[in-house]
């Protein structure tokens, strides 16, 4: 029988669709519910079988799918680029930005550019610990934005020769 369902297959399938369309609602939905049960009771039977089966087609298939998008990857891959960029300039750039703008915290050289001192001796006296300065686990240096702010509004209380060896007499003289 199997070997005739298979030389005869596609008659079988205009008989079953036929077969289908002279059914009413409720024979169709009986028929299907039987159908189900059917699958079920063979899965119940052949439980191992199946999940042999399965595994072996997902595993074949992962491979044919890692080759077809290792391929497309390759042909695709200036678009992707061009993508990746024009999102980052568009979204992740200017979001960065803005928070860097809004953070509480500042780093050394951000620090610096602020306040118009030296870079190497703002940065010298910060690991000296003459400015209060958060250190972070990945060993960077963070100082809190007020205080930054605090000595630039500040800056003529400073002592002129500290003034001087930061660097900020210079901005003084520019403002």
């Amino acid at each position: 029988m199997r070997a005739y369902y298979r030389a005869n297959r596609d008659k079988w399938k205009k008989y079953n669709r036929d077969a289908l369309a002279r059914m009413t609602d409720e024979q169709r939905t009986a028929f299907e519910e039987r159908q189900r049960q059917l699958y079920r009771q063979y899965y119940e039977a052949h439980r191992e079988k199946v999940i042999q089966r399965t595994s072996k087609y997902n595993n074949s298939h992962r491979e044919t799918l890692k080759v077809y998008r290792a391929k497309w990857y390759q042909e695709n891959k200036r678009e992707i680029a061009a993508k990746r960029r024009r999102h980052y300039h568009a979204v992740v750039k200017p979001r960065q930005q803005k928070s860097k703008e809004t953070s509480e915290f500042v780093t050394i050289s951000q620090a610096a550019e602020i306040l118009g001192a030296k870079h190497r001796t703002f940065r010298e006296w910060v690991y000296q610990g003459r400015i209060a300065a958060i250190r972070t686990p990945g060993g960077r240096y963070l100082l809190r934005r007020a205080d930054i702010e605090d000595i630039q509004t500040n800056i003529s209380h400073i002592p002129e020769k500290i003034r001087k060896a930061l660097g900020l007499l210079e901005k003084r003289g520019e403002s």
